[in-house]
């Protein structure tokens, strides 16, 4: 028997069937750095520069989250589960 956890796709998957529906996305216009998009999108392994972006971000926001549980782990932030993200 695997006792080995199954790991949820990313929802922001480029797969149609396993994506976040596009009520979900906010379109957005910036300007970016062409080169570190090509390689973002290379390492990620996006099929298009706004799922290398959707990642990218995706990302941030999971090292935010863990960061935080290390401080927690030291000590450094009690109140880690009372604070609200968003």
């Amino acid at each position: 028997m695997d006792h080995t956890p199954k790991v949820k796709r990313d929802n922001y998957d480029s797969d149609s069937k396993k994506g976040v529906a596009m009520s979900a996305l906010k379109r957005k216009n910036f300007l970016v750095d062409e080169k570190a998009l090509r390689r973002s999108k290379k390492i990620l392994r996006a099929k298009t520069d706004s799922d290398a972006v959707r990642q990218a971000i995706s990302l941030a926001i999971f090292k935010r989250e863990v960061l935080r549980g290390y401080d927690k782990a030291a000590g450094k932030f009690p109140h880690f589960l009372e604070l609200k993200v968003g």
